[in-house]
């Protein structure tokens, strides 16, 4: 039988402490919005409200050998948690959810009276009136309206009564005070359960069972009058049934019979009488708790009612003192065991964290990244598109880095430019946090900042003013960056914008800093830049035989990616009827006269255009 799978340690970092949540790695608004999705998306596999709070908090790391430790720790959760039922440990986990400590609440009935004023004043610092009505030695006299006086003392009281407890004014306030320990045990009574339940699982020590064995101990009622008279017949019932059972099969003599005649049973039926009014006392005597004998023997077998007649009355005298006493020592247990039970709690709560975490990467296939100069992966997908129901979902290959740091990223609307970007944003924060990536050998760029950035549509000049101040900041100083910029050209004229993102890219390269460009007009910006530029395309392939658009998702690097409107505009020729297939038709052979084919080589632009100097759509540098 396959053992319990061990408890993985919580994943930790010695940099939680270091980093806030709000280190500003993430560095635009954009970027942070991203982080935000992608980090509900890691709480969404967390159990407890407190669970999700905590993992939305997952700091950046501040090194490289911080963060791969980190995703090692996962990984070792990630093969823990694979071959346990997922959902149960989540439920359990779920159930440990912290609660608030339940508020004091006097106990109707009760006077706890004191020796002198001074240990009055001493037990009222202490909280003890919260419990309890609190009062001095006058507390004595009033003791008739109480169902139970518990009397404080340090030399000793010369008082007596049957609803009276003495105690040494030292006792501890569990003692005096059962509830403010047992409130505790009860309103923890099903994380204690499901702790328990967890240390089986993971085959660990636990003391969640004495803890909750305490508990029903304390619960246990006490036996009122009524309950007495009530388990007596029913026990009288039983003993009846063992008499008639027992004497049933007995061979009397004749001499038997004489006796008989004399008023005493046989030796052998009194043997068997005797024997089952001794059961039935034992019997009684563990459903109530109290020793008396009270059957006569008889046919049927009958009850003495001035024997359980006295006993009613003990009960009715003793019964809160007997319940407070009951209570007071499952409460001095629960003290002694209190500690121990808070943290195996708390380490039950922090191992939710690093169950989370491995079923996040179970159910992503996720392998940690290493940290180089660029990016790589050779088979990763965005996260949405992770994950078993997403089988079909295209990988997607792509590096950058290696003396090719910046790429212009072209292709096909809708053919995954904006997913791309989002794809690797995540593989960088994620790696960055600690946190293992989809697939397997990925590299990530180690910098010290991470900038994603889109752009309204809008010519206005106080908006154009407003983003060239937010962006081109970007490019200053040596920090090391990664950009990911989505069609920023649209905030101004084409000519404008090659030459912002030209001058942009030229900075960006002289940091040291990594970047992925999507734009419309790469041979334009090609023409205002000197930085070694990559021209990468995602590119619509054709249409397939029901004039639907094929786009293949990897991006073809080095590339130029081929016109969607064109093929937009080639099905429209396809499968418009009559006078508006021909100009369709007419529009198509323009697109096709106007559109050289795309360069097949990798571009990269060595040296910059001289002044004035034009570069026609389509034409690359090479």
């Amino acid at each position: 039988m396959r053992q319990p799978a061990a408890a993985p340690r919580p994943p930790t970092a010695s940099s939680e402490a270091t980093l806030s949540p709000t280190f500003d790695f993430a560095a635009t608004a954009a970027a942070r919005k991203v982080h935000g999705e992608l980090m509900s998306t890691v709480a969404s596999f967390a159990a407890t409200t407190q669970g999700r709070d905590r993992l939305r908090r997952l700091p950046f790391l501040p090194d490289a050998a911080s963060a791969q430790a980190m995703a090692c720790k996962v990984m070792e959760a990630k093969a823990v948690v694979a071959p346990l039922d997922r959902e149960r440990v989540r439920s359990l986990l779920g159930r440990l959810a912290p609660v608030p400590d339940p508020p004091a609440r006097q106990v109707a009935g009760r006077l706890v009276a004191c020796e002198s004023e001074e240990i009055r004043a001493a037990w009222e610092r202490r909280g003890l009136h919260r419990f309890a009505r609190l009062c001095g030695p006058e507390g004595l006299r009033q003791a008739d309206g109480y169902d139970l006086v518990v009397c404080l003392y340090e030399d000793g009281v010369d008082v007596s009564g049957d609803s009276l407890v003495e105690l040494p004014a030292s006792a501890p306030i569990e003692e005096v005070a059962p509830e403010s320990a047992l409130a505790w045990l009860e309103a923890h009574r099903e994380a204690l359960g499901a702790a328990a339940t967890l240390a089986q699982t993971f085959a660990k020590p636990t003391c969640a069972n004495e803890a909750l064995l305490i508990l029903e101990e304390s619960r246990r009622a006490h036996t009122t009058p009524k309950a007495l008279r009530r388990q007596v017949e029913d026990v009288r019932r039983e003993v009846d049934a063992l008499v008639r059972e027992r004497t049933a099969g007995l061979t009397v003599s004749g001499t038997d019979v004489l006796q008989s005649l004399g008023g005493r049973l046989p030796q052998a039926v009194q043997a068997a009488v005797d024997q089952a009014l001794a059961e039935g006392a034992r019997r009684l005597q563990e459903r109530t708790g109290c020793s008396f004998q009270p059957y006569v023997a008889g046919s049927p077998v009958q009850v003495d009612d001035d024997e359980v007649e006295a006993v009613e009355l003990q009960l009715e005298a003793r019964g809160h003192v007997d319940t407070f006493l009951r209570l007071g020592r499952a409460a001095k247990a629960l003290a002694a065991l209190r500690p121990r039970l808070e943290t195996e709690l708390a380490a039950w709560r922090e191992f939710e964290l690093a169950f989370t975490l491995g079923c996040l990467a179970h159910h992503y296939d996720l392998h940690p990244a290493r940290f180089g100069p660029g990016l790589r992966f050779e088979a990763s997908v965005h996260l949405d598109l992770a994950g078993p129901d997403k089988a079909h979902a295209q990988r997607i290959a792509y590096r950058l880095g290696e003396g090719e740091p910046v790429a212009l990223l072209t292709g096909a609307n809708s053919g995954g430019k904006t997913t791309l970007l989002e794809h690797i944003l995540q593989v960088v924060l994620m790696a960055r946090m600690g946190l293992p990536v989809v697939g397997e050998g990925v590299e990530v760029p180690w910098v010290d900042e991470v900038h994603y950035v889109t752009a309204r549509r809008s010519l206005d000049a106080g908006a154009f003013e407003s983003f060239l101040k937010a962006f081109l900041p970007v490019s200053l100083g040596d920090r090391r960056r990664l950009v990911l910029a989505d069609e920023v050209e649209a905030v101004t004229e084409a000519e404008a914008a090659a030459r912002i993102l030209g001058c942009f890219l030229d900075r960006l390269h002289a940091s040291g800093s990594l970047a992925v460009v999507v734009s419309h007009m790469a041979p334009r910006i090609l023409a205002h830049t000197g930085a070694p530029v990559r021209v990468d395309g995602i590119e619509a392939t054709g249409l397939d035989s029901r004039n639907r658009l094929v786009v293949d998702r990897n991006p073809r690097l080095g590339r130029l990616a081929r016109s969607t409107p064109e093929l937009i505009v080639q099905r429209l020729a396809a499968t418009a009827k009559g006078p508006a297939r021909e100009l369709y038709a007419d529009l198509l052979s323009r697109f096709q006269a106007a559109t050289p084919d795309p360069a097949p080589a990798s571009t990269r632009v060595r040296r910059r255009p001289a002044k004035g100097s034009r570069t026609p759509a389509g034409d690359m540098h090479k």
